[in-house]
């Protein structure tokens, strides 16, 4: 199959997406931190198709 043969943009052209991030980051005691991101998102492509996220992620940093 030849690259002339593919199409490469088939499904891929996105009509919609949305993304939300908001994190809170705190320092409890010196040279400690502790975090945490709540991620959203959201995206439709041109065929109708659409999926969306949800992401959970925390973090604990020590400084020394």
């Amino acid at each position: 199959m030849g690259a002339e043969e593919i199409d490469m943009t088939r499904n891929t052209l996105i009509a919609d997406a949305a993304v939300l991030q908001p994190n809170l980051i705190c320092s409890p005691v010196r040279a400690f931190d502790v975090g945490a991101e709540l991620m959203f998102a959201d995206r439709e492509i041109e065929t109708g198709a659409s999926g969306d996220m949800t992401r959970l992620i925390l973090f604990a940093k020590y400084g020394f």
